[in-house]
């Protein structure tokens, strides 16, 4: 129940980064998610904590607060990390490469979607891996032998 409403506020926060005209009611939306997953966080943690931490990390970028999206991203990756959470902490690590991309740090940016890559390949989202994987070789320009060697490494 809590990955469905972070899919819904997820599909929001995107309508509200890319709609400039209609970005405070897709925000309105998100934050009426963002509260009943805190209210779902205090009752049960172990289940709806990572999933706040994500989008309220989203929420909080989309708004430009940087800094406190940054914490949580971390804080969603070590929730996510102590659950067992594998979806969660690739959606998390995914989300917060593409954060430091649009500030501008493109290295770090790259480590952490690599990484997001490599926890989408163990929960066996292949698909999903493969498109991040072309989004980063559209972001980053990654010349073919830097590519051959991540596949390398992979099949060992």
């Amino acid at each position: 129940l809590a990955s469905g409403c972070v899919v819904l506020g997820m599909r929001s926060l995107a309508l509200a980064r890319k709609n400039q005209r209609e970005r405070r009611k897709h925000l309105r939306r998100s934050k009426m998610i963002l509260r009943k997953l805190k209210k779902w966080a205090r009752l049960s943690p172990h289940s709806a904590m990572m999933y706040f931490q994500i989008l309220l990390a989203e929420t909080e970028s989309i708004l430009g607060e940087n800094d406190r999206a940054y914490a949580a991203y971390v804080c969603a990756i070590h929730v996510s990390d102590q659950e067992q959470g594998l979806i969660a902490n690739a959606v998390a690590k995914a989300s917060l490469g593409l954060h430091l991309y649009r500030l501008g740090n493109k290295a770090q940016s790259q480590d952490m979607l690599e990484q997001a890559c490599e926890s989408f390949d163990k929960w066996g989202a292949v698909t999903v891996r493969k498109r991040l994987e072309g989004d980063m070789e559209r972001l980053f320009a990654i010349p073919a032998e830097r590519k051959e060697l991540r596949y390398s490494s992979r099949s060992m």
